[in-house]
């Protein structure tokens, strides 16, 4: 993670305009890549962009909801997306392809590969089963990542004292040189307070769902076995009730927090049995990142701010665009 992020930020030409959705896209990608399934997979990013992209803007209408209220897609749309998917498909069996035939040691598809049921008939995974569980750790681990970052650079743009103190944390942690792992997590308070309140303006997850297992009653409305009940961290995280100055960005939230907060006044990552799995894998590929982009550079806004696009994940659009000044070195 610290090699590729060193990379990706150390390639950035001082006094031009990036767009920091792209840029961290193609970052957590790459690390996606390498750490899970041992791959370089630059070469497939652009074709993954243009279908997610396309996934992506009739995602919610795939849902059953969108089928309730009469917002389905058309036999024409459902031709389209099949399509896209297909695309994604091809990037993802081109991966498995490549594992089966020289499996790595230690990522996550060549594992995958090996696997055999201890407990039933010794049979492996199916390329089928591998498939579902390679697209959810490729997709769900640079989208989410990529647009917390996003959006997490689009408000430190506009708070440089707040960046200030990362790049002054980068520092002392020595990022750039590789030593950022799980061992420095805890010297790099700031830069993870900032992850954090950039998550709670604009959680990636910003809507999700959970099933009743059994009867239950909220607020006076009787919720029946194998109901659906939507949950939205966009709202929850912006109630005035558990956060003072809601709409404000604030990194000391973090560093001094509310005791008295409840403890769900805040799930970006979801909870219980159903939280995300990868939710520590995240934390700390985008700390890697974001101390990485501090300590190199001061950033400032450089067009319109981006306005939130309510998807499944919730994106940055059409850009977040970046002025970049090298920082002095220290």
């Amino acid at each position: 993670m610290g090699q590729i992020a060193a990379e990706e930020t150390g390639s950035w030409v001082a006094e031009t305009v990036i767009d920091a959705h792209a840029a961290m896209t193609r970052t957590a990608m790459r690390i996606v890549g390498s750490t899970l399934f041992g791959l370089d997979v630059t070469g497939d990013a652009a074709r993954v962009g243009v279908a997610l992209d396309g996934v992506l803007a009739i995602s919610n209408r795939l849902l059953p909801l969108a089928q309730l209220v009469g917002q389905g897609l058309s036999p024409d749309e459902q031709s389209a997306a099949a399509q896209l998917i297909a695309e994604l498909d091809d990037v993802i069996a081109g991966i498995i392809a490549q594992r089966r035939a020289a499996p790595g040691d230690r990522d996550v598809v060549s594992l995958l590969t090996r696997a055999v049921d201890d407990e039933g008939d010794g049979g492996g995974l199916s390329d089928r089963e591998i498939r579902d569980e390679v697209m959810t750790l490729f997709l769900a681990g640079h989208e989410t990542t990529a647009n917390a970052l996003a959006w997490t650079l689009h408000l430190l743009s506009h708070h440089p004292e707040a960046l200030a103190q990362i790049a002054a944390e980068a520092d002392r942690c020595g990022t750039g040189t590789g030593a950022v792992g799980l061992d420095q997590l805890e010297q790099l308070p700031i830069t993870q307070a900032a992850l954090r309140e950039g998550m709670r303006l604009f959680p990636p997850a910003w809507l999700t769902t959970r099933e009743v297992v059994q009867p239950t009653t909220i607020r006076g409305v009787d919720l029946a076995v194998g109901a659906q009940v939507i949950v939205s961290p966009w709202l929850t995280q912006r109630d005035p009730r558990w956060w003072p100055d809601a709409d404000e960005f604030r990194i000391d939230r973090w560093l001094y927090p509310d005791e008295q907060r409840p403890k769900w006044a805040y799930f970006p990552f979801g909870g219980g049995a159903r939280g995300c799995i990868g939710e520590h894998f995240a934390m700390l590929e985008a700390t890697i990142i974001l101390a990485e982009v501090a300590r190199r550079w001061t950033i400032s806004p450089a067009g319109d701010a981006p306005e939130p696009e309510f998807r499944v994940t919730l994106r940055p659009t059409p850009a977040v665009p970046l002025r970049l000044q090298r920082r002095a070195p220290h």
